[in-house]
């Protein structure tokens, strides 16, 4: 676990603990003690800092790689917007966040991303979002191969492997 200064009072680890070095003026937490990240709004884990609310994982970010640069995100790779180690942390566009790992909506017909039950039908569509749009990308009659299409179309369209479903092809 590497350390950085994060300020005159406070280090921060390379797993997203921040800890009091020296005692400041004000509201200041005894030398040694481990500061304890509230969540936002959003789900991020967000720290006071300087009178101001700010996220964990871009003072790792800021901390460890440098500056981010306009109009680039910091990207949780697992999609576990507290794990924080910087490990797990990527300099990415909107549009490459936009297209990193998804979770499966809750209530979805089916248990790979990117497809859905049609019932009128009876088969599995295949759809992929790309610029805010859905575009079908074919109806199948096994899950599995609509999964298939789904990870054959992101992987052209460049999204991160982590988006990507996992397909088990045993029984």
């Amino acid at each position: 676990m590497n350390r950085k200064k994060l300020d005159d009072n406070r280090d921060i680890t390379s797993c997203g603990f921040v800890i009091q070095t020296a005692v400041g003026r004000g509201k200041s937490k005894p030398v040694g003690t481990a500061w304890q990240p509230a969540l936002n709004a959003s789900g991020y884990c967000a720290i006071m800092l300087g009178g101001k609310k700010r996220s964990l994982h871009r003072l790792i970010w800021e901390a460890f790689v440098g500056l981010i640069p306009a109009g680039y995100q910091i990207d949780h790779i697992d999609g576990w917007k507290t794990n924080n180690d910087i490990s797990n942390l990527r300099l990415v566009t909107a549009k490459g966040n936009g297209r990193a790992f998804r979770r499966k909506a809750f209530g979805a017909s089916s248990k790979y991303r990117g497809c859905s039950w049609m019932k009128a039908s009876k088969k599995w569509e295949a759809y992929i979002r790309k610029n805010g749009k859905r575009h079908h990308i074919g109806v199948f009659i096994q899950e599995k191969d609509a999964a298939i299409a789904y990870n054959k179309k992101a992987t052209e369209l460049g999204f991160f492997p982590e988006a990507l479903n996992i397909i088990s092809f045993n029984k």
